[in-house]
């Protein structure tokens, strides 16, 4: 009689079209808190500058040096 062995169960888990996945946890963001200044993911790779400076700001929005985009309202507000 074969013994049967239980099956290699492969949880994929995929982000929606709207959003993007942090680079070192199961987080689902939408895309629109990805580089925005605000730090989102629980390991910070919303901000990272390689997540940043690959991505294009809207027309609303101008590029910060660390690579983020900042709604231009918000421009020397300091």
């Amino acid at each position: 009689m074969a013994v049967t062995q239980p099956m290699d169960t492969v949880i994929t888990l995929r982000c929606l079209d709207n959003q993007s996945r942090c680079s070192q946890t199961d987080e689902s963001l939408d895309k629109k808190y990805f580089c925005n200044g605000v730090r989102d993911c629980q390991d910070d790779s919303d901000e990272a500058n390689g997540n940043c400076i690959a991505s294009k700001c809207p027309n609303d929005r101008f590029r910060c040096a660390y690579g983020g985009c900042l709604a231009k309202a918000k421009a020397c507000d300091h």
